[in-house]
């Protein structure tokens, strides 16, 4: 058999080959990065670091920590040194925040309290302050567990004492234990 070199369309072979090849270019491209990279499976350490949560387009929280470890779980994550924490309502800060710790969990998006925090709260114009050293709050039902001791303070240095404080969320109800002192609205 014989090829005829002259008669053989030069160009269309050269089209079918750079489609093959752009093709096969194409799929290593897609396939790039689809490896079986095992998770890590120790605890990973991130040193003073900023986090945000965001609604929509506007930040709804941030705040920035001395050190962040995930555990080899994947989804529990121990913050510690947490400062410059601000809540947002309306898109103005709301919440001024800081904890010495917070363990979060990613998964069910729970997260505890077991050290002191304390709170600045902007209302109406008056700061309030609250001040406790273990919280708990669970996402599922919406519910804030303040199971020890709240101090709540005013501008002009009234404070209330509040014991077992409970918060739910979806049904709107607060239980709150012993109640000591004197609040001004």
């Amino acid at each position: 058999m014989r090829i005829e070199w002259h008669r053989l369309d030069w160009k269309r072979i050269a089209t079918i080959a750079l489609v093959g090849l752009l093709l096969g270019l194409g799929i290593a491209i897609w396939h790039a990065g689809n490896e079986d990279i095992p998770q890590p499976n120790g605890a990973q350490t991130i040193m003073r670091g900023t986090a945000e949560g965001r609604r929509a387009q506007f930040a709804s929280w941030v705040f920035t920590y001395d050190r962040a470890v995930t555990l080899g779980d994947q989804v529990t994550q121990e913050i510690d040194g947490i400062h410059d924490g601000v809540y947002y309502k309306n898109d103005k800060p709301f919440i001024r925040m800081r904890a010495d710790r917070v363990i979060y969990n990613s998964a069910t998006h729970d997260f505890s309290v077991p050290g002191p925090v304390h709170f600045d709260i902007d209302d109406k114009g008056k700061t309030r302050t609250l001040d406790t050293s273990n919280a708990t709050w669970t996402d599922a039902t919406q519910t804030l567990r303040i199971p020890g001791t709240v101090t709540i303070g005013s501008e002009n240095g009234a404070k209330l004492v509040v014991d077992n404080v409970t918060v739910d969320l979806r049904e709107g109800r607060y239980t709150l234990g012993k109640i000591q002192g004197s609040a001004t609205p």
